[in-house]
């Protein structure tokens, strides 16, 4: 069959038509046979004829779909003649096509040739033949010109750019054709130029399109019509990320539809449909929250969402209403174990047949409806200001709580639970004894599993997101979760699991001891649990509550350590998950009970670890980096020997550059039926007509678009990865060194990784890799009062430096190590669009110039502060990205975000401490202007409390010709009156700061001081009489009014009630809630003991038994104090 060129066309129509048949044989012969034939210039004239003059549409169609592949790599050899006739009967066939298939796969090559045309202006009379076929009489060529700019779009539509003002006329007329082809034609082209559009102006030349496309979108929707539809979507979430207006006149027309389509059920319209239309309303609410709120838009969302959560739950197969909620926990694990074990109980009992399966494993088909929802309510409660969807969200919740039916009941358990991450602020400081109430009185009621399910998954995000406040509520909280463990269902008693995990994650040794023994007492039967589900949530609690613990864990080493232990062994790959979670669980209990009482258990643990990298799964890896990690810790030195085999290992893996692919997705045009055109790519490399490098490519992307895709898997072993490193060098005590230089090349990569997670990670091990360096070459410049901590405690910093000195105190080798990764932490707080890059960049950097000290970054200090004032003020790339929300509203009380601004106010104050004077009245004064703001009474409870206290440290440790005095007249009232806030967070901070700003500028104080002491005093009261749930932060707010009392009366000892605030102070001492506050306290009396005060005689008795249970409790923090306190309470006769 072969063929030679310039034989007759009837021989090349047979060879092209042999592709269409159903014989693999003849399609292999012609193939062979068109290979040489498609290597030269004049195989173009030769498929062109084919495609204008053949009468089988089936060659037409294929000889097209060859030529649009190969006429960019054969055009520009084509001869001047040919290649006029190429373009002339390409557009006759288009004029005359009347297969309809067929024409799109010649607009489609028409659209290949044009890309190479038409920026240098070649082909004029295509952009003249699409004008005529808008406005031609017969609608398939109406048609025609829309798929033709549709192709055009994805290839040329820079070089259209000057013609868009005409295009969007030609639009605006199609859009409304009486021919649904025509129109829905439009719509594609209409959406694919918008998504191509680059600048403001051509934008808003698209606005008024919105109207018409929405319509049309409608009709799709009434249609069933999923591709256009889906095509609208994609163009409207794109159109929501951009800053330029073009949806504010239309929101609410664009937001209903979409809210009707999410409604649409799996019978109307399919998943990723209604997924593209929850996407539309989660970009806004991402990108233009304001826009959101102010078209009154909210309410109907969170109704919507309800209504889908309801709906769904009442029509699934199993019930709950939370079900999507768990799409990627081990209980979704847990619930096909359950279902299997059934499966089998009943082939064994003869009901069904050992070959029935009657498990729903299907092609997954897009997110469910409950899932759509939920993202949606939660794209809502993380997004949109509070005044707007706090009430909505919140009140509509409430409501679903209290219904009679069990669907509606469990959606509103769903929507607590979703929201509480969004809402975290207003619930902790305003409403969280509401929402818990309402809880209890719903589990009161719950009778049935799916409901109990719903709850647990509310409680536990409240547990996670509402921390430290409901730690007050765990008498209320915990018995209620207590009772969910004794449920019948597994899937109740794993999300209780989940929700003890992370109860536990916040709560510290003290506040968990009344609990430990029920909460043991009912986790180690379950890690003995049939079901290896259960096994692995209650591993997962067992290692949240040892951390919890620390060294009260003790007494349950012997009933959790070898239980743990044997399932690190366990083989069959079915329990790998519990496997890995068994090795994360003993990782934490090493970290509570320490070295040497785990050293029983840690040569079982190391060898599963190592044995898990040898297996074929990413989670095992990572959960084997967390566990390297942990033991890093717990072991310091003790893992020196194992650094040289798994360096190199974890470093490797944390330089892979396969954590993510770009795919091409196919579009699904009916061109060429089921032929398939992959063999036109064989044999290039050795073709004698290739063009030299830098040629145009073989342009096979013509038909789909470049997707994204992340490996998640892969990507989480990678951040584990880095974690390790990380801990492996701040850990083992200098014995990383022969690793520095390697791991920081590796991170220098891993700081402009696309994922924002990798590079949060690599900003923390930065921070560590420095305290490694520090360790294993400071030399002379170490801090020699350096030692190991205990246990899981804080590393103590590594070189002795001196407030804003200028001394080159790091030997030089090190300072530059060191200062390289100053300046990589710096690029990141600086440069980074992403908020928690830089959050993580501020808080690593505020690390590491505390344990480096003044040198680490004196010479970048310009630098530093210009980022800390941008960040400030709300203007670093990170904060600006989105844009203007389409309005200048300046009420933004709600644009920002929390982590990142407490980060920049804590690294404010690590700088103050560091560089003391050096930051000079310019940049310290722009710091009290940026932070005013937050401290405003209008402001968060949050934002007030990060505010006060920022301004606090910066009292503290700068120069009071800085801070206190400079700013003692606005500082003055505004921390006496915030001591009165109703927030114990708000109030702690305020009480410090009055403290601070009176000792540290006691002329301005002077006259003040009568006031400040009553300001302080109501704290103390409050914590007297204190509720159950808010008797901690009470007490904490109270231990700073207590030492705060003292710092108030050292500014003026002689003018100042001394014997009336120690008759006050010292019955409360040592202090617990803030034990810090203790060396204060201490330190008053020393400095009264100096100067010879009248008090110190007076209250000799007291004195020396508080710092006698200061001394034997170890509540002195500060060791220059202790030895001070043990001098006077010997004077005192102590």
């Amino acid at each position: 069959m072969a063929v030679a060129l310039g034989q007759n066309d009837q021989q090349l129509g047979e060879i092209l038509a042999a592709l269409t048949a159903p014989d693999t044989t003849r399609i292999k012969q012609a193939e062979d046979a068109l290979k040489p034939v498609l290597k030269r210039p004049e195989s173009v004239g030769l498929l062109t004829t084919q495609v204008s003059r053949s009468e089988n549409p089936a060659v037409r169609q294929i000889a097209a779909v060859i030529l649009r592949k190969k006429i960019g790599k054969l055009w520009k050899k084509v001869k001047k003649n040919a290649r006029e006739r190429t373009k002339g009967l390409l557009l006759e066939r288009l004029a005359s096509e009347p297969e309809r298939a067929v024409r799109k796969s010649v607009a489609a090559l028409a659209s290949a040739l044009a890309k190479i045309l038409l920026p240098s202006n070649k082909w004029p009379e295509l952009l003249q033949f699409i004008s005529q076929c808008a406005t031609h009489a017969d609608w398939n060529h109406r048609e025609l010109a829309y798929i033709l700019l549709v192709q055009l779009s994805e290839t040329v539509a820079t070089a259209l750019a000057p013609e868009l003002p005409r295009l969007a006329g030609l639009f605006q007329t199609a859009l409304q054709d009486q021919e649904r082809p025509v129109a829905v034609a439009a719509l594609r082209a209409c959406c694919a130029f918008v998504q191509t559009l680059s600048t403001d102006d051509e934008a808003l030349l698209f606005r008024d399109l919105v109207p018409p496309m929405v319509a049309v979108a409608r009709q799709a929707a009434l249609a069933k019509d999923d591709n256009v539809l889906r095509q609208f979507f994609d163009c409207f979430s794109e159109l929501a990320q951009t800053p330029v207006p073009v949806l504010t006149p239309h929101i609410t027309t664009v937001v209903s539809l979409s809210l009707e389509v999410m409604k649409a059920s799996d019978d109307d319209l399919e998943r990723t449909t209604r997924d593209g239309a929850a996407s539309v309303v989660g970009c806004i609410a991402e990108w233009k929250p304001k826009l959101l709120g102010k078209a009154n838009l909210v309410t109907p969302v969170v109704h919507a969402c309800c209504e889908i959560m309801v709906r769904a739950d009442a029509s699934a197969k199993s019930g709950g209403g939370a079900g999507a909620l768990f799409v990627s926990t081990p209980l979704q694990r847990l619930r096909q174990e359950e279902k299997a074990l059934a499966q089998a109980a009943r082939v064994a009992q003869g009901l069904v047949g050992g070959d029935d399966d009657d498990s729903d494993d299907e092609a997954y088909e897009g997110p469910s409806s409950q899932e759509l929802a939920q993202t949606t309510l939660d794209q809502i409660a993380l997004h949109v200001p509070h005044k707007w969807s706090l009430e909505p969200s919140l009140g509509l919740a409430f409501q679903c709580l209290d219904a009679p039916d069990d669907s509606t009941r469990r959606a509103g358990a769903a929507a607590v639970g979703v929201v509480a991450e969004g809402f975290q602020d207003p619930l902790r400081e305003h409403h969280l004894g509401s929402v818990l109430a309402k809880l209890a009185q719903a589990a009161q009621k719950a009778t049935d599993a799916p409901t109990r399910e719903c709850l647990c998954f509310a409680y536990g995000q409240l547990a996670e997101h509402c921390q430290p406040e409901i730690i007050g509520h765990s008498n209320a909280v915990i018995p209620v979760v207590f009772e969910f463990l004794n449920d019948q269902r597994a899937a109740v008693v794993g999300t209780a699991c989940y929700v003890l995990e992370t109860f536990c994650e916040s709560m510290d040794s003290d506040q968990l001891q009344p609990l430990l023994e029920p909460l043991m007492c009912r986790l180690v039967p379950l890690l003995d649990h049939r079901l290896l589900g259960i096994r692995e949530m209650a591993a997962a609690a067992v290692g949240s509550a040892a951390v919890a613990a620390s060294d009260k864990f003790g007494p349950y080493l012997e009933g959790t350590a070898p239980r743990l232990a044997a399932m690190v062994e366990l083989g069959e790959e079915r329990a790998w998950e519990l496997r890995g979670r068994s090795l994360e669980a003993l990782g934490h209990v090493a970290l509570a009970v320490g070295n040497g009482k785990f050293a029983p258990y840690r040569d079982t643990a190391l060898r599963a670890a190592a044995a898990n990298l040898e297996l074929d799964s990413t989670e095992l890896a990572e959960y084997s980096y967390g566990f390297f990690a942990n033991c890093a810790k717990v072991m310091r030195s003790d893992f020196g020997p194992l650094l040289p085999q798994l360096v190199p290992h974890l470093l490797d893996v944390a330089a892979r550059k396969d954590a993510a692919s770009f795919d091409f997705a196919e579009d699904d045009d009916e061109e060429g039926g089921g032929f398939n055109a992959a063999f036109l790519d064989e044999g290039d490399d050795g073709d004698q007509w290739e063009d030299d490098e830098g040629e145009e490519s073989d342009d096979d992307s013509l038909a789909g678009q470049a997707v994204v895709t992340v490996r998640t898997a892969m990507m989480n072993v990678k951040r584990a990865s880095i974690v390790a490193l990380g801990n492996l060098a701040e850990y083992t005590e200098g014995l990383f060194a022969p690793h520095l230089d390697s791991a920081l090349q590796c991170l220098k990569v891993l700081v402009d990784y696309f994922h924002h997670e990798i590079r949060e990670r690599a900003a923390i091990a930065l921070q560590q890799l420095v305290h490694g360096a520090c360790l294993a070459h400071g030399g002379p410049a170490r801090d020699p009062s350096y030692a190991a901590p205990p246990n899981d405690e804080k590393e103590p910093k590594a070189i002795n430096w001196t407030k804003g000195s200028d001394e080159p105190v790091l030997p030089p080798q090190l300072a530059v190590y060191v200062q390289d990764c100053v300046g990589l932490l710096l690029r990141l707080i600086a440069e980074d669009t992403a908020k928690s890059v830089a959050a993580v960049a501020c808080e690593s950097l505020n690390e590491l110039i505390q344990d480096a000290g003044p040198s680490s970054f004196m010479s970048r200090l310009p630098q530093l502060l210009e980022a800390l004032i941008l960040l400030a003020n709300g203007k670093a790339p990170c904060q600006t990205l989105l844009g203007d929300d389409d309005d200048h509203d300046e009420d933004d009380d709600d644009d920002h975000d929390n982590v990142l601004m407490d980060n920049v106010a804590d690294l404010c104050g690590g700088v103050a401490k560091v560089a003391g004077a050096r930051l000079g009245t310019e940049a310290t004064d722009a710091m009290f202007r940026a932070f005013a703001r937050y401290a405003q009474p209008s402001r968060s409870a949050s934002d007030r409390a990060m505010a006060l206290g920022c301004f606090a440290e910066l009292c503290v440790e700068l120069p009071p010709e800085l801070a206190a005095d400079r700013h003692f007249g606005t500082l003055q009232p505004l921390f006496a009156s915030a001591c009165g806030d109703q927030h114990a967070n708000v109030a702690r901070n305020a009480a410090f700061g009055l403290g601070a700003l009176c000792e540290r500028a006691p002329a301005n104080a002077k006259p003040h001081l009568q006031g400040a002491l009553h300001a302080l005093f109501p704290l103390v009261q409050r914590a007297d009489n204190s509720k159950a749930e808010r008797q901690a932060q009470d007490a904490a707010a109270s231990d700073n009014a207590l030492a705060s009392m003292f710092r108030v009366c050292a500014a003026d000892v002689q003018s100042a009630p001394v014997d009336q605030v120690l008759g006050l102070v010292l019955p409360r001492l040592p202090l617990q809630e803030d034990a810090g506050e203790n060396s204060t306290c201490a330190q008053f009396f020393i400095d009264l003991a100096v100067q010879g005060h009248p008090a110190i005689q007076a209250h000799a008795a007291s004195i020396r038994t508080a710092l006698q249970k200061m001394l034997s409790e170890e509540k002195l923090d500060d060791a220059a104090v202790a030895e001070q306190a043990r001098g006077l309470l010997g004077r005192l006769g102590g």
